[in-house]
């Protein structure tokens, strides 16, 4: 589990302040310099600029199977 608001920063150990992730994206967010915030009620994730310079937010989740 990843706190969105860490709670050094004040952030709740709460279910709605919280995103599971699988190590290797936990590692990313902590080193890489992701954003992740919360929109209603889902995880968005900005990456860093050396990845999109526009910085466009995504939504987490699984990602889509073609059919």
């Amino acid at each position: 589990m990843h706190h969105i608001c860490h709670w050094l920063d004040g952030g709740d150990t709460a279910v709605e302040n919280m995103v599971l992730l699988c190590q290797h994206h936990h590692l990313v967010i902590h080193h890489d310099h992701w954003q992740l915030e919360m929109i209603d009620g889902l995880p968005w994730f900005t990456p860093p600029p050396w990845i999109d310079p526009d910085q466009q937010s995504r939504p987490g989740g699984r990602p889509r199977v073609p059919l």
